[in-house]
């Protein structure tokens, strides 16, 4: 049985587009999350350290919060899904948005 790499290679940048584009789609709604600091989660989750691992954005952020629900806002905090504040009790003031202080 031969293997035919060339056809490999067109699956494989074909799922890499769709990856791309679900990719895209996804940081399109992050935009519209609300964007809170490290300190607001912190409070949400006093025991961190003890519940999820001594690991900020491994055992906190990508395990417990989970990769696709937050994006990382350069010098301003987190974008975090509604739906994932609300589990944790976070109260995000829409209007005025965490300068990074």
């Amino acid at each position: 049985m031969a293997i035919d790499w060339s056809e490999i290679r067109s699956t494989l940048a074909r799922i890499e587009e769709k990856l791309e584009a679900a990719n895209k789609a996804l940081d399109s709604v992050a935009e519209e999350w609300p964007v809170v600091t490290r300190a607001q989660l912190e409070n949400a989750l006093p025991d961190w350290r003890d519940e999820c691992g001594t690991n900020w954005a491994r055992d906190v952020m990508r395990n417990r919060i989970g990769q696709e629900n937050y994006r990382v806002q350069r010098g301003r905090g987190y974008r975090v899904a509604p739906e994932v504040l609300a589990t944790l009790g976070v109260t995000v003031d829409k209007t005025d948005p965490p300068t990074g202080e």
